[in-house]
């Protein structure tokens, strides 16, 4: 009995520890569709462009913050800088936004 309840608790603490993983993953999924057709992102692609990019220009990217963590994911970093591409990259507009 003690181990079918430690396997249950084992199930269930794995359960409830991807569970959130999942929603993110879920989140990067659709932003990562969506976003190359968001007007804000491509405001804030055409204003980083010039240098030092501006507060004015990190400040469109505040609605996109609970994103930040897809950025960890190289699938979806390699993604947001080819989107801008000519302009900034993923690094540098962490470096010159979040300083």
């Amino acid at each position: 009995m003690d181990r079918r309840f430690a396997a249950l608790a084992l199930v269930a603490l794995l359960v409830c520890t991807a569970l959130p993983a999942h929603a993110q993953d879920a989140k990067c999924v659709a932003a990562e569709k969506d976003l190359p057709n968001n007007p804000d992102i491509a405001a804030f692609k055409a204003c980083a462009g010039t240098k030092p990019i501006t507060t004015e220009c990190c400040r469109k990217l505040l609605p996109f913050a609970q994103l930040y963590d897809c950025l960890k994911d190289p699938k979806y970093k390699a993604a947001a800088d080819q989107f801008l591409a000519g302009a900034t990259t993923v690094d540098e507009a962490q470096t010159q936004c979040l300083s």
